[in-house]
């Protein structure tokens, strides 16, 4: 936190001095909603978000094809997002060129930036840093990261969460609009560019999802 000092002899400080106030008050206002009182953050890794906790991954399970897959992340302050990671534990069999794909898009179903094809990469097992097509100014908000898979076998493996079958539980609190873990659409082949989110159903699935 930082403020400027008045300088001795001011006439009229008491304009200054709150004008400095309310500035000081801000600054400790954005500084506390970006602190967490306890347990790792994505920060602590050189992330900016993630959907689950890497260190809590229990599970993996094949990403459905021809529906955005996705997870919700919250951001606490201003940032520029340029990549989406997951880990591919077991390769996608027969991938459809053009048509896999990660994203980030926002509460409003706005596609914000999507990768390149991940085809070629999803064909082969480990960490994937897939670089977004363009640097993502991200406001204070709520965004999902997508996965969309498509081929013509099971699309990648990766890891996620739990093996959760309880859609009400994973998404307990959040607005039928807003589900932590969600998913839109049947025969997708790309990214919509724009979805309603009044039409997205609970996901099962907790993918697990970084973004830095």
């Amino acid at each position: 936190m930082s403020v400027t000092p008045i300088p001795d002899g001011t006439p009229d400080w008491g304009p200054i001095l709150n004008a400095q106030l309310n500035d000081l008050q801000q600054q400790v206002t954005s500084n506390f909603s970006t602190q967490s009182t306890s347990g790792w953050t994505p920060e602590d890794q050189g992330l900016i978000a993630w959907t689950v906790d890497p260190a809590t991954v229990a599970s993996t399970l094949a990403v459905p094809t021809g529906s955005l897959q996705m997870g919700m992340v919250s951001i606490k302050k201003a940032v520029t997002a340029v990549n989406i990671t997951i880990g591919v534990q077991t390769a996608q069999v027969t991938g459809t060129a053009g048509q896999n794909f990660a994203a980030i898009y926002n509460s409003a179903g706005t596609l914000l930036g999507q990768t390149a094809d991940q085809t070629t990469a999803w064909s082969t097992t480990g960490n994937k840093v897939m670089t977004l097509n363009a640097i993502t100014p991200l406001q204070p908000g709520k965004y999902w990261l997508a996965l969309l898979v498509n081929g013509g076998g099971a699309g990648p493996v990766i890891l996620r969460g739990g093996s959760v079958t309880n859609t009400v539980l994973i998404n307990i609190g959040t607005p039928t609009n807003a589900r932590r873990f969600a998913v839109f659409g049947s025969g997708l082949t790309a990214l919509p560019p724009t979805f309603d989110p009044t039409l997205i159903t609970s996901g099962v699935n907790s993918w697990n999802m970084l973004l830095a």
